[in-house]
């Protein structure tokens, strides 16, 4: 018998180190993914695109076609959007082109340009266009350029200030900070526990 009660004991003591290993595991992917660097949030400007060309036009990023509430932002004040959904975005305060004038908006992720579409400049400098977001490895930023043309001189292109950041929901369950490789391991730890301390169990002859 006490044999017995000695093997679930060193398997409850394994299910316990399994879910230590769990959680050390998932905190350094997430810290990993995350990408923190003290140093470059304290001396970036943010949001603003690090190979230059920034123009006077500033982007917003809305949820609604209304235009009424706004994407959230992280601490370095990029939108955050989830991949495959549509968002509706503005440009405003463009002094670059007249109004009337007719320009386009490229998105540029991953060293590379692609046109969303042909939009006339409305009053106050500004141009409404919606899109949906492409689906992108994790966290890669989207900036925006407006302007005639992707080359020529002065530039014939701008970036808006600010950007946004995709995000997806792959591996997260809410209110689990720790996602399914930590909910998997609290389960499992549970469900040994649950287990090994039943009466019918523990205290049988």
């Amino acid at each position: 018998m006490a044999l017995k009660n000695k093997g679930k004991w060193i398997f409850l003591a394994i299910l316990i180190v399994a879910l230590c290993s769990g959680i050390t595991f998932a905190l350094a992917k997430l810290n990993t993914k995350s990408g923190i660097n003290p140093e470059a949030s304290v001396n970036a400007t943010p949001n603003s695109p690090s190979n230059g060309g920034v123009g006077d036009g500033t982007l917003y990023v809305y949820i609604d076609a209304g235009r009424t509430t706004e994407a959230p932002t992280n601490p370095a004040e990029k939108y955050l959007v989830l991949y495959g959904k549509l968002y509706y975005f503005r440009i405003a305060g463009i002094t670059e082109y007249s109004v009337g004038q007719t320009i386009h908006i490229w998105a540029n992720y991953e060293d590379s340009d692609h046109l969303i579409g042909d939009y006339t400049v409305g009053s106050g400098g500004t141009i409404d266009f919606e899109w949906t977001i492409p689906t992108l490895p994790y966290q890669t930023e989207i900036k925006y350029k407006y302007g005639l043309k992707l080359t020529g001189p002065n530039p014939d292109w701008h970036f808006a200030k600010r950007t946004t950041q995709g995000v997806g929901l792959t591996l997260v369950i809410p209110q689990v900070p720790l996602g399914v490789l930590g909910a998997t391991s609290a389960f499992i730890a549970a469900y040994g526990i649950k287990s090994l301390t039943s009466k019918k169990r523990l205290f049988s002859k």
